[in-house]
């Protein structure tokens, strides 16, 4: 399960840069800009960005033929020490269960459990594909 921890640490560290940015703010909407309907879009809107977001990162990082050496890395093994617990809950203020598909509101943050629910398929399926890649890497 190393590799689910390594992918929410990379998730926590992109959601962070994000808002330290302050990305955010360019693409929230302002209530008196739209209407109903058009907040509406752009909710919808950001909910799949911050989806094919993530799932691009998982890609990135299942399919990267360095993955097997960050995953014996001291230093990102350390780092990634906290996820490897069935009950760690990520409580970054920058998760919001309207836009974070794997926001777990009993927990007020993204728990382990949330996120395998939401993405286990998605890394898998990269998971299946890479070992496709690697079989015909000279």
């Amino acid at each position: 399960m190393h590799l689910v921890g390594f992918i929410i640490r990379i998730y926590h560290d992109a959601r962070s840069l994000e808002h330290q940015n302050k990305m955010s703010k360019i693409f929230a909407p302002k209530v008196l800009d739209f209407s109903p309907f058009k907040v509406g879009v752009v909710h919808i809107f950001m909910l799949l960005l911050c989806r094919m977001c993530l799932q691009s990162i998982i890609f990135y990082a299942v399919r990267s033929p360095r993955l097997e050496e960050w995953l014996s890395s001291p230093t990102i093994l350390e780092a990634l020490q906290p996820t490897l617990d069935k009950n760690f809950i990520d409580l970054d203020p920058v998760f919001n269960m309207n836009i974070d598909e794997d926001y777990d509101f009993r927990a007020s943050g993204i728990t382990r459990n949330s996120f395998c629910n939401v993405y286990m398929d998605w890394i898998q399926f990269c998971a299946t594909k890479r070992s496709k890649v690697s079989i015909h890497l000279p």
